[in-house]
This record gives C-alpha cells, structure tokens and sequence, in this order.
C-alpha cells in the first residue's frame, strides 16, 4: 500500500474549498429566469433583472478558485497510477490542458451577462441580443478547445473508476462531471421554466467537482487511516 501523505490530503480539502467557490459563482450568474434569447438563445430573459455587481463577483470568485482544482487533481492522476500508469498520466495531462482554459469559458458566460445589462438599463436591449450573440460567436473556438480536453479528462476518469482500477469505488462515477451535466441537462428539459433547474444546469460542471472531490477527500482520509501504525 503506498504511503500517503497529509498534503494530499490538504490538496483534495483545498479543491473543495475551490469548487465550493466555482459553485457560488455560477449561482451568482446562472439565478435567473429562464428563457433563451438571441441567436444562440445563450440570453436569458431574467439577465435584464440580474443586479450588475453579480458577474462582476462572479468572475473575481472563479479567479481565485480555479487555480486550486490543479493539486486536487495532481492527487487523483497519482491515485490512477497507482494501479494504471499510462491511465494516470492521461488524466493528469488532459485535465490540466484543460485547466487552462476554464476561466475563459467562465468569462463567456460573466462578460456577455454583465455587457447585457449593462446596454440593456442604457437603453439598447437589441443591441445588447446582438453584441452578445457576436461575443459568443468569437469565443466558439477557444470553447472547443478547452470542452475538448475537459470531456477527454472525464472521460478517463470514467473508464478507469468503472473499470475499478483505482481506490474509488464504482459508484463515484455518479460524482463525474458528464454523469451530472447529464442529469441535469435532463432536467432542465423535463422543467424547462424552473428557475432552480436552470441554475443547476449553470452549476453542473462545478457541482459535479464538488461533489467528486468530497468523495475523493473521504476516500484518501480513509486510506491514510487505514495504513497509519498502531
């Protein structure tokens, strides 16, 4: 049994911290009454209700957390190549690709709302539709990218879990970021005028770190405690 070390630990409680933050950040952007506008329909009839200060907050939120999910996951690459080397370097590379871009994706959503509002109390909701379709449209590419490398990552961390070559056990693949998107994509279908369903569905990326993260914490504290000596 390798050994483990408090800081791993440290860095899964830190990640935590971080997607609790995320999660408060898309709760600033994403309570709002639902109902797509624009070309894309990415604008949202309740945006012209969203007080200003809140995608402001929102980014300065994501700003310091994203940064912290990287040692969180350095520990679960190092869990996966414990028992799947190649597994584990995959993961660490995919998920810190796609790292790298997880601000700008966050910004995608806080810059069009808070530009948005703004044109819209001045005056200019059509503008407002047409400027951030516009911004949307220049931001597809980077989008693609880091989604890209994002999937890839949990994909890994699906297949190596449900082949259960890692210490988490098969059921925290329902803690994966897709499996959550999944759902709750699923039920903003089912509930397309729930204001909760659609902030949810703003959270699911982040929720479902969250959640992930918290059963990686228990799982590691669990195995340090097991080969601690007596």
């Amino acid at each position: 049994m390798p050994k483990r070390s408090k800081r791993d630990l440290y860095f899964l409680i830190a990640t935590i911290i971080a997607a609790a933050l995320a999660l408060t950040g898309d709760l600033l952007i994403g309570y709002a009454v639902p109902g797509g506008l624009g070309k894309y329909k990415m604008v949202q009839e309740g945006w012209s209700q969203v007080q200003i200060w809140r995608p402001t907050l929102s980014l300065i939120l994501a700003s310091i957390a994203f940064p912290f999910y990287l040692p969180g996951l350095y520990v679960v690459s190092k869990r996966f190549e414990e028992t799947s080397p190649r597994s584990g370097k995959a993961f660490f590379l995919t998920s810190f690709a796609a790292s790298t871009g997880w601000l700008m994706v966050h910004a995608v959503y806080c810059v069009p709302q808070f530009t948005y509002k703004y044109l819209f109390d001045a005056g200019y909701p059509d503008l407002a539709i047409k400027l951030t379709d516009k911004m949307l449209e220049m931001s597809v590419p980077s989008i693609f990218v880091s989604s890209g490398a994002m999937l890839a990552a949990f994909v890994i961390l699906f297949a190596v879990i449900i082949r259960k070559r890692t210490i988490y056990s098969r059921w925290c693949v329902l803690m994966n970021p897709i499996v959550i998107s999944l759902i709750t994509i699923l039920l903003v279908y089912i509930f397309p005028d729930s204001v909760f369903f659609g902030c949810l569905s703003m959270c699911k990326m982040n929720l479902g770190m969250f959640l992930f993260f918290i059963v990686a914490a228990q799982k590691e504290y669990n195995q340090r405690v097991r080969i601690m000596p007596v």
